[in-house]
């Protein structure tokens, strides 16, 4: 009886299966590196005026609201900025290091998926110095995201304002599907 080890050992002997093992093995290297290069690099985390400036060229009013958080979470935040309107909530807040902004992305997503429930659209990413948690439940829509030393925080009361949501997020190239900022 021979194990696993000598029948694979024989395996290799013959030059059919050494071709097909080498093939398997370089396409599998070759997915992994465009993976990484493509998908796995990590974003470039905004400052509060990139923010301001992408909000104004999509036409939205800021709002300063780097005291409030401030005085909610200490001098760990360098600004923050919002854009509010009847249906739709966008906040952009900086750090001055990763680990607030990710411990402020962690409980984010936990008050989000409070408001799950088993018919609900949930959306996850994670990779180099991104995170995203995404809810779609009962026509609200809530999203997380956490790059670097910034975190995003939007939710929106409408199906139509979904879209703001998304136009915004790819501006700043904090939305996963886009690798470069959207036109």
């Amino acid at each position: 009886m021979f194990s696993i080890g000598e029948k694979f050992v024989g395996l290799c002997y013959k030059k059919s299966f050494r071709i097909v093992f080498i093939s398997v093995i370089s396409i599998s290297l070759i997915a992994i590196l465009v993976f990484v290069f493509t998908n796995g690099q990590a974003k470039e985390p905004l400052t509060c005026e990139q923010f301001d400036n992408i909000a104004l060229e999509l036409g939205y009013d800021t709002t300063d609201s780097t005291e409030q958080y401030r005085e909610e979470f200490g001098d760990v935040v360098i600004g923050g900025r919002g854009i509010y309107s009847s249906v739709l909530r966008f906040e952009f807040l900086e750090f001055n290091n990763d680990d607030s902004a990710s411990s402020l992305w962690t409980g984010c997503y936990k008050e989000i998926i409070k408001n799950r429930s088993k018919y609900d659209i949930e959306y996850e990413n994670y990779y180099s110095n991104y995170s995203q948690y995404a809810l779609k439940s009962s026509g609200k829509y809530y999203t997380v995201i956490n790059v670097g030393n910034t975190t995003v925080l939007a939710e929106c009361a409408n199906e139509e304002s979904i879209d703001d949501i998304i136009k915004i997020l790819a501006k700043m190239n904090y939305n996963p599907k886009n690798n470069e900022n959207a036109e």
